[in-house]
């Protein structure tokens, strides 16, 4: 999530505080005063559901010390990932040996099982 700031002066963010313990908050300013990222992290203690949820900003801005932004999350008890099938046919095995870049992998969707996570196999490059 962006923070933007359209003031005439930098807004400094001083803290942000998730309003519940199973998700984390990142905070990286991408034009100090200006632009900031906001990236929201799920814990492994994240009940399974959607959760309606509440981050608050502090800023140094006297007419706005703090923010409260809404953020809903949704999180799956299965793991989704896709593409389900890959198709090699127009790559040969030289162009990847030579450069294995043009082949890109995409995962859609994550989502946790359980509590824990299976690495079940490895991609190897040619």
């Amino acid at each position: 999530m962006e923070i933007l700031n359209h003031q005439d002066r930098p807004l400094r963010i001083l803290k942000i505080e998730p309003s519940a313990d199973y998700f984390t908050l990142v905070l990286r300013a991408a034009h100090e005063g200006e632009e900031y990222q906001l990236t929201v992290k799920l814990g492994p203690n994240a009940p399974v559901g959607r959760h309606e949820e509440l981050v608050s900003v502090r800023t140094d801005d006297a007419a706005s010390p703090e923010l409260r932004v809404s953020v809903t999350l949704l999180v799956k008890t299965d793991v989704y990932v896709n593409p389900k099938r890959v198709d090699f046919s127009e790559v040969s095995l030289a162009q990847l040996r030579r450069d294995p870049q043009p082949v890109r992998f995409s995962i859609d969707d994550i989502h946790r099982k359980k509590a824990s996570w299976n690495i079940d196999d490895q991609l190897n490059y040619l």
